[in-house]
């Protein structure tokens, strides 16, 4: 196993909110859950190996009137890029991989938020961050 190239050098809570209905008729294992997510990522001025990724996610339940816990987390990033990592690629990089890292967090605070509730731990499912790159178009072929 070798380290990453992207390197976690600190990330912490920035918000939290968490509404519980404790007289929502819940039977466990009957939600599923409805995730959204924000990313915002912004490059330091003087090192472009280094960035700061802000994820909010939102998550409630995907159908039905009982919403057992309805909230949403943030939490802000820092990442360094190794120095021998292809510059062309450390945007790609951050973009999908920074926002993986803390979904772990947001993920891991959400189940100890909830399991402290009246209604089953909330164990958000797992999200990709990946975007393919854009397909040339056909009509812009010679």
């Amino acid at each position: 196993m070798k380290n990453s190239p992207l390197q976690l050098e600190n990330y912490y809570l920035t918000a939290v909110h968490l509404d519980c209905d404790d007289k929502a008729q819940v039977k466990e294992g009957q939600i599923t859950w409805q995730v959204e997510t924000s990313v915002t990522l912004a490059g330091h001025k003087e090192d472009p190996r280094r960035w700061k990724v802000d994820l909010t996610v939102k998550f409630k339940p995907a159908q039905g009137n009982a919403k057992p816990y309805e909230g949403s987390i943030s939490f802000t990033g820092f990442f360094a890029v190794d120095a021998t990592y292809p510059s062309d690629k450390v945007k790609f990089l951050v973009e999908t991989n920074g926002p993986s890292v803390l979904f772990g967090a947001v993920r891991e605070m959400c189940s100890n938020l909830t399991a402290r509730g009246p209604w089953p731990m909330v164990l958000l499912p797992t999200q990709s961050f990946y975007t393919p790159p854009p397909k040339p178009s056909a009509s812009s072929k010679p």
